[in-house]
């Protein structure tokens, strides 16, 4: 998190004079500041998914909502099941 406070304050220090000079425009301001915006977003997603406990999670969530998905779609709980293990098997060998 104190990264992400570091970051975002070098970021404002390095662009936030550029965003609100007297010659740029309301709009020019507003879409360098969603431009920023979405950097910093970004990287914080980063941070988060690096994080292994994160990446678990996601994972996990994923495989639940792929079950819950397929009995919706009327397969039976043994075929989810198989689906469901072979899918987030082959999701855990990619993440390692």
């Amino acid at each position: 998190m104190k990264s992400y406070i570091f970051i975002v304050a070098m970021l404002l220090a390095l662009f936030g004079n550029a965003a609100f000079a007297e010659g740029s425009t309301t709009e020019d301001q507003t879409a360098e500041l969603r431009n920023m915006w979405e950097a910093m977003s970004t990287m914080a997603m980063l941070e988060a998914y690096a994080n292994p406990t994160t990446a678990a999670a996601l994972q996990a969530r994923f495989c639940r909502d792929l079950y819950d998905g397929l009995l919706d779609n009327d397969f039976t709980k043994e075929q989810a099941m198989q689906i469901v293990i072979a899918q987030c098997n082959l999701r855990s060998l990619l993440l390692k």
